[in-house]
């Protein structure tokens, strides 16, 4: 299990930390996804557990072995944690073959030319570029840089993967075939996987459990549906989809929303200073009349303010009495535009009552000060002896 517990981090001239009292605990095997915009601190804390940051205060444990404790003074190397790591921009070598790159590791360990072999021919398969052994690494493409990136962390099989946005620099469709592969790779091999992004469809596709940073902290969690179906919070709520936040009074145990009649109700499990009631847009449904009489249920009257198509859905903005404004989803076409008026009804069930977070300051860039040697990449020396001509794309006899 990695158990971070109470990780602090502030920059030297900043005013606000990077990371303020930060615990996750992550499940042997488990795909936990750091979740939020830029200068949340996600990558600082992703950074932290690697070894590449040093954190002000806390400690992160790794199957009971701690490789920080502030408190106590004990800090592991990063080359000594069992820990791969996937950056942003690859790192992946020009000067070396395809095999040289992903088998690198192994030879800085001292494996064999023998073990060397197998385990990188085993990891290429995994990743779907058998064959490319020799290929220089200059001559890929993205997506095969990307996967070169992951071979050459799990080739040594560490105790703990981590990943810092591998897939923001890939078209759409690209993230979504190589993100089935990544969570194959993941459960085939039971690598414990932090996995950092600011794309909600990578969290929610590839996650086992969400962690939702804001400013520094976290601000919610949970598994994938939990966390869109039932966040805590309103940033949680947002983090990870389209939201509508309506006003609300808490009432014997309930957050009741007067917009509707009858008032919309949900249990509010928090005693939060300010509540708010969550509706998805494709939880609200759209009468162009009156809903059945016998359909007893929270209902209001609405504007259209504007209609967009999408293909799949059709996105309705809605004006409420009170110039409160709702987005809304649906999937059948309606003959109605602007200044249409319609019905609404809330099915049961659905409204969540999430906490409203205070305004908070804007930070500075999570990776102050650190940013250009990820830029420039590890430097490798040129290989030599006979691991220079494993792979060697010049080499015709494989050893």
């Amino acid at each position: 299990m990695l158990r971070i517990s109470r990780i602090t981090k502030t920059y030297e001239g900043a005013e606000i930390p990077a990371l303020d009292d930060v615990s996750v605990d992550c499940a042997d095997g488990s795909f936990t996804t750091l979740l939020g915009p830029s200068g949340c601190g996600k990558s600082t804390l992703l950074r932290c557990i690697a070894g590449l940051e040093a954190p002000d205060g806390g400690s992160v444990t790794l199957n009971d072995r701690p490789l920080v404790d502030a408190d106590r003074g004990i800090v592991v190397p990063a080359h000594r944690r069992g820990i791969g790591m996937v950056f942003q921009s690859y790192a992946i070598w020009p000067h070396m073959t395809v095999a040289q790159n992903v088998g690198y590791p192994l030879k800085v360990r001292g494996d064999t030319d023998a073990d060397i072999f197998g385990a990188v021919r085993e990891v290429l398969e995994m990743v779907g570029l058998s064959g490319l052994e020799r290929r220089s690494s200059s001559d890929l493409s993205g997506g095969q840089q990307q996967r070169v990136a992951i071979a050459r962390a799990v080739v040594n099989r560490p105790s703990l993967l981590l990943l810092d946005e591998p897939m923001s620099n890939l078209d759409a469709h690209l993230r979504r075939q190589l993100g089935a592969q990544l969570r194959e790779l993941q459960q085939r091999l039971k690598l414990t996987v932090v996995y950092v992004t600011h794309d909600r469809d990578e969290a929610l596709t590839l996650s086992d459990r969400i962690v939702v940073m804001s400013h520094g902290r976290m601000a919610d969690g949970g598994t994938p549906v939990g966390l869109y179906g039932r966040p805590r919070t309103d940033r949680g709520a947002l983090s990870v989809g389209e939201a509508n936040f309506l006003p609300a009074e808490i009432e014997a145990g309930d957050a009741v929303c007067r917009l509707f009649d009858p008032p919309l109700r949900c249990p509010a499990e928090s005693a939060a200073r300010e509540t708010a009631v969550l509706l998805r847009p494709e939880w609200i449904d759209i009468w162009p009349g009156e809903p059945p009489a016998d359909l007893s249920l929270p209902r209001a009257r609405a504007t259209i303010r504007s209609v967009v198509f999408r293909g799949m859905m059709t996105e309705l903005a809605l004006e409420l009495p009170g110039a409160v404004t709702l987005l809304a989803r649906i999937q059948r076409p309606l003959d109605l535009g602007p200044g249409d008026s319609v019905r609404l009804t809330i099915p049961p069930g659905l409204a969540v009552a999430v906490e409203r977070s205070a305004a908070s300051p804007t930070r500075g860039p999570e990776h102050a000060g650190t940013t250009e040697p990820l830029k420039r990449g590890p430097v490798a020396p040129r290989p030599k002896g006979r691991f220079a001509t494993l792979f060697n794309r010049k080499t015709e006899t494989l050893p």
